[in-house]
């Protein structure tokens, strides 16, 4: 084990050598411009434990257990500006590793690399604080990252075979990112971020081959930014909640199978996309609760048995939905509110689309083109308009109005169309061309 420290200009340099069985390494800095390296290497030590405390600025400390460690306890605790603190543990078992950093422009790089049933904990207190955390080829670990402050960024990822582990960051303040989330060729692992505050940006992924992932986007404030997306993986859930105004919240589904994303925003001037393309058996919910939302581009492309779901209640709300070269793809609008609009269109085989306002002042436009084209709206309220357009084989739609002041227009042509069309109350007009 190696030892070096540099404490208020002066240097000091030890090399310290333990038993492989039960190595001790603990350093104490009070001051300025300290350094501490600590380097437990073997091969196939065990019991072994780092223990680093400084207080003061620009502080650094290392430390390192690799190579069959076993029930291994790395500490650090960083009081100051501009400290530094890397720890890396490998091929290691119900191994500890923690760091608290307290002031502006930390660091905290970590990283578990084949270990099993280790805990990572790191804390950061202040401003433009950075942490990175990631699980190689590792099994059921736990890590945990608290950040306060602004401008502060934490990276995390489960890559290359890792499974089973757990990963948490919570931010409390502005300015904050937590990026990008991910998870490469790795499988049963979860990521949750909570972002407590304003500006803040948070985004979650999955890719490369991941299989039954989860992630879990949390946001309370306004101006934030979050992101869910499935890439090239199976099996996953994304989910993505925003409380506050002005947010955005977007979903993209790209060469998936089996994946789920659901993202609900609530408050106002809020606005949400969902993307899915050359997926199969992915569906894609989104929920606006407030006034003024927005909801756009959310549908399907090349895409196969996918689901596209968007629920609106408030005031001003306005919603987009798409399939294209979609095969069995539902899609669902439902708005309750007022100055509500929704366009959708269908483009594909086998498309069901389902909309349905309640409120005044919404309009609803449907362009569906292909084969086997469903459509059922229900309108209920003052001003509501539907605009159909239905142009295959067996399309069926069916249109319901319960109000004042409605226009209806429908047009289907050739063969096997239907159409069943209920107009109650004042003022109602339709026009049904088949």
């Amino acid at each position: 084990m190696k030892f070096k420290a540099t404490i208020a200009g002066l240097s000091t340099l030890a090399v310290i050598q333990l038993a492989q069985a039960s190595n001790t390494y603990i350093v104490n800095q009070n001051g300025n411009n300290n350094t501490a390296m600590g380097d437990q290497s073997d091969p196939t030590v065990t019991n072994n434990l780092i223990m680093q405390t400084q207080n003061g600025d620009n502080n650094t400390a290392e430390a390192e257990q690799i190579i069959n460690s076993n029930n291994s306890v790395i500490s650090h605790t960083q009081i100051g500006d501009g400290n530094l603190a890397i720890a890396s543990q490998e091929n290691s078992t119900n191994t500890t590793y923690s760091v608290i950093q307290i002031g502006n422009n930390n660091e905290v790089d970590s990283s578990m690399l084949n270990d099993t049933a280790s805990t990572n904990f790191i804390f950061q207190s202040g401003e433009l604080n950075f942490t990175s955390t990631n699980n190689f080829n590792s099994m059921s670990n736990i890590t945990n990252v608290i950040q306060i402050g602004t401008d502060n960024e934490t990276f995390t990822a489960h890559a290359f075979n890792s499974s089973n582990n757990s990963i948490l960051v919570n931010q409390s303040g502005s300015q904050n990112t937590s990026s990008p989330g991910a998870s490469f060729d790795a499988e049963n692992n979860s990521i949750v971020i909570l972002q407590d505050g304003s500006l803040n940006n948070g985004g979650v992924g999955q890719v490369s081959g991941s299989q039954f992932m989860t992630s879990t986007v949390i946001q309370s404030g306004d101006d934030n930014l979050g992101g869910a997306s499935n890439l090239n993986s199976s099996f996953g859930s994304t989910f993505s909640n925003q409380v506050g105004s002005l947010n955005l919240g977007s979903s993209s589904q790209i060469d998936s199978t089996q994946s789920h994303t659901f993202i609900q925003q609530t408050g106002t001037d809020n606005l949400g996309s969902i993307s899915i393309n050359s997926s199969d058996n992915v569906s894609a919910s989104f929920t606006q609760i407030g006034d003024q939302n927005i909801v756009g581009g959310a549908g399907h492309s090349s895409s196969s048995n996918g689901t596209v779901e968007v629920t609106q209640i408030g005031i001003a709300n306005e919603a987009i939905a798409f399939q294209i070269m979609s095969d069995l793809g539902v899609l669902t609008l439902f708005q309750n509110g007022e100055q509500n609009m929704a366009l959708a269109g269908q483009t594909g085989i086998s498309n069901i689309l389902l909309g349905v306002q309640t409120g005044i002042q919404n309009v609803l436009s449907i362009i569906q083109d292909g084969d086997s084209i469903s459509a059922d709206t229900n309108q209920s309220g003052t001003l509501n308009e539907i605009d159909l357009d239905q142009t295959g084989m067996s399309s069926v739609a069916t249109l319901t109005q319960n109000g004042n002041n409605n226009f209806l227009q429908a047009m289907q042509a050739n063969p096997s169309a239907s159409s069943t069309v209920t107009q109650f109350g004042e003022n109602n007009s339709g026009n049904i061309m088949q």
